[in-house]
């Protein structure tokens, strides 16, 4: 589910002060990057497996080869 994060990313740049557009001023866009990057690492931390599942899944891999 990396494409939401790399689209966000990149109009967040756009629009951005770092060679953008200047739309989002300077300390604005780099406030925005940290919430949207914070927020996709709970949102991955939230649907990630827990450590049996995980385990399981693995284990189950390595049975098919």
């Amino acid at each position: 589910m990396a494409g939401p994060y790399i689209v966000s990313i990149f109009l967040l740049s756009w629009q951005g002060s770092f060679g953008g557009t200047g739309l989002i001023p300077f300390g604005w866009d780099m406030v925005l990057g940290v919430i949207l990057s914070v927020a996709c690492l709970w949102l991955a931390m939230k649907d990630s497996l827990d450590v049996e599942h995980a385990a399981e899944h693995r284990s189950h891999a390595l049975e098919i080869d």
